[in-house]
């Protein structure tokens, strides 16, 4: 019967206490790999700060891809590489949520007001094309400036649709006056410049 030395059962020991989380170091010979999930970060970060207007869609992912990519590295063992890159993946993630959270405020009110803008030189072309018929009207049945068309008189002056896309954007009602004075919307910030 053979006695097997008391380092050997010691060694059996200690391998038997591994967990499954436990991973081997890399062989000597191998290089680490640069993390896939850090360069998606930088690129996404990158992407953010690039296009700062759509910035969140690209920032959010870089974020995250960026502390994934960190952990895994931390938790490699040295199989992975690029603990840099991710980490300005996710800087460049969040100077580009931290720059739309600042802008925001900024962007709203001038968004509101070139919309508002926007509405008054709408009705105001419309303004101007039922001015340009009430007086084309007026020259061809020969009318004097007193005289009022209705809209079913200037339908044959706008094209094809008679009119009927010449409706206020904020659904303001359109007045007709005579043929000297000017039409009007009901909408009081709207009328002919």
């Amino acid at each position: 019967m053979r006695v097997w030395p008391c380092s050997v059962s010691l060694r059996n020991r200690s391998e038997s206490k591994k967990t499954v989380n436990d991973v081997p170091p890399p062989d000597q010979g191998t290089q680490p790999k640069l993390s896939r999930l850090a360069v998606t970060s930088l690129v996404f970060g990158s992407l953010s700060v690039g296009f700062l207007c759509i910035g969140p869609l690209f920032a959010i992912p870089a974020v995250i891809c960026g502390h994934i990519a960190r952990l895994r590295i931390k938790h490699s063992f040295g199989r992975f590489t690029g603990e840099k890159v991710a980490r300005n993946g996710l800087i460049t993630g969040y100077v580009s949520i931290g720059l739309c959270v600042l802008l925001l405020p900024i962007a709203i009110p001038y968004y509101l007001k070139s919309r508002t803008i926007a509405e008054q030189n709408t009705c105001n072309n419309y303004l101007m094309q039922i001015e340009g018929a009430k007086q084309q009207w007026a020259l061809e049945h020969k009318k004097a400036q007193t005289e009022t068309p209705t809209m079913d008189d200037l339908k044959p002056y706008f094209g094809r649709d008679g009119g009927k896309s010449l409706k206020c954007p904020v659904n303001g009602t359109y007045t007709i006056a005579s043929v000297g004075q000017a039409t009007t919307c009901s909408i009081p910030s709207h009328h002919l410049q």
